[in-house]
């Protein structure tokens, strides 16, 4: 495992598109506080560092977690939530690539140009296998698992998904407030070496490549 802090001031172009379309990754206003009311979190320079030298040449991009704003259900953004914000983000980053979205929450499940999205139970093997199944794009160069975030739901979409990557391929598992600077069991288990950006329990985000 190795502990990287984030880069302040770095990954303005994809916190630009977090505020345009309603994303809690990050923020280019200085703003503290998301529309849910919690802080906005920094993932943008990580992204940016990661995604500028592949960005032509990704062509699929799945992410778990749409955002619900049901505030009955776990992980929920609240009422004034937008569903598929950081599909969007995705969509206009990568200029050739198809975004695919999974979510438990049916309601907010929807379809535009280049973005797909499926219900998908990602503490459920047989869901996500079912996901895959119906899902048109079989292998993805980006993989961003921003769901329930707790380490079981991880570990079960990490180990039924992460074959799904391309070679070279990035996985990320967001707000990973359970990885406490201890090792990530799932991954340690595995002997799959991995990344952790940040130092903070708002601001934990987890990195694999294949």
């Amino acid at each position: 495992m190795t502990t990287i802090n984030f880069s302040a001031g770095a990954g303005q172009e994809i916190a630009q598109l977090c505020d345009r379309y309603g994303s809690d990754k990050s923020t280019a206003t200085g703003d503290s506080k998301f529309t849910g009311g919690w802080d906005y979190h920094d993932y943008a320079p990580v992204y940016q560092m990661m995604f500028s030298p592949i960005r032509n040449s990704v062509k699929a991009v799945l992410e778990v977690g749409l955002g619900t704003n049901n505030p009955d259900l776990p992980s929920s953004m609240g009422i004034e939530g937008r569903p598929g914000a950081s599909l969007r983000v995705w969509k206009d980053y990568f200029p050739n690539t198809v975004v695919v979205g999974v979510d438990i929450d049916k309601d907010v499940l929807f379809s535009e140009e280049n973005i797909q999205t499926f219900f998908c139970d990602q503490t459920d093997q047989s869901s996500i296998e079912l996901f895959f199944t119906q899902c048109p794009t079989k292998r993805f160069d980006v993989i961003i698992d921003d769901g329930l975030h707790t380490e079981i739901a991880a570990a079960t979409f990490f180990e039924n998904a992460f074959n799904r990557l391309r070679p070279g391929g990035l996985y990320f598992i967001e707000d990973a407030w359970w990885c406490n600077g201890e090792d990530v069991s799932f991954l340690k288990n595995a002997n799959i070496p991995y990344i952790v950006f940040g130092d903070t329990f708002h601001n934990r985000l987890i990195m694999v490549s294949r």
